[in-house]
């Protein structure tokens, strides 16, 4: 699984704690990241759930910029949801929040996204989400390990993709990483593009993934839908109209 490392950070969470490495905006948010060499643990447990790649099956990911953000404040920078690649209808809503590093190989700065997924559904009744939030939290739920890289249950991470200036023409995600649901779950892959909303404002919009056994990141990030299909299906926004027009309220219609 070092191949994911790559496709972010290169060797910046392998030589040294990321917490280190980077610089959050004013909120270090994670505290489960950790150096580790075991491989990705589950990935023969649930290699029998993994379809062929003709059928792998795909769910939802997208986020937009957070409108009450301002400079430097503590809020994420962007909201959005996820769903499992399963069933992409039941959705699960979480921040993004935003943290600068520097490219151990090339000394640029770069950002690198983390957040966590509700514990429960959006798709749920309402009492049920009142009733999950009024749970327990499930101490026996371990981190599961992704290479170098650690994920407590319901986290994700997106790290800027290496792999894409290698195929310029296979249109690669700008971002690409992995959430761990929990529940036993394989670790999802997630690619991302970014790109602006119709009113002209920053998004994540892509898909999740379970992992291929054999595949590595870069092939499983070829077998993921385009950003054109992606945008065919309405996942993604083509972006603001040349020629936008305008509502009562000032917006692009």
């Amino acid at each position: 699984m070092a191949d994911l490392i790559r496709a972010g950070t290169g060797n910046a969470i392998i030589t040294g704690s990321l917490r280190q490495k980077c610089r959050p905006h004013k909120q270090p948010v994670w505290t489960s990241y950790s150096l580790s060499r075991s491989l990705f643990v589950n990935q023969r447990k649930h290699a029998a759930m993994t379809t062929t790649p003709d059928t792998q099956p795909h769910g939802n990911f997208i986020a937009f910029l957070l409108r009450e953000k301002e400079p430097g404040d503590k809020r994420p920078m962007f909201e959005g949801r996820l769903s499992l690649p399963d069933d992409p209808k039941v959705e699960y809503g979480f921040p993004l929040f935003a943290h600068e590093y520097t490219d151990p190989k090339t000394g640029e700065v770069m950002t690198m996204f983390n957040g966590s997924t509700d514990p429960v559904s959006l798709n749920a009744a309402p009492m049920d989400q009142v009733a999950a939030l009024l749970k327990s939290a499930d101490s026996s739920t371990a981190l599961v390990s992704l290479g170098t890289l650690q994920l407590r249950a319901r986290q994700l991470v997106l790290f800027p993709n290496r792999f894409k200036n290698e195929a310029p023409d296979k249109d690669r995600p700008d971002y690409w990483g992995a959430y761990n649901h929990g529940s036993n779950q394989p670790v999802l892959r997630i690619g991302a593009w970014l790109r602006k909303d119709r009113y002209g404002r920053a998004m994540f919009g892509g898909s999740t993934s379970y992992p291929l056994p054999g595949k590595s990141e870069a092939e499983q990030q070829d077998l993921a839908p385009s950003l054109d299909q992606l945008e065919q299906d309405g996942v993604v926004t083509r972006g603001m109209p040349e020629k936008a027009k305008k509502r009562g309220g000032g917006r692009a219609d």
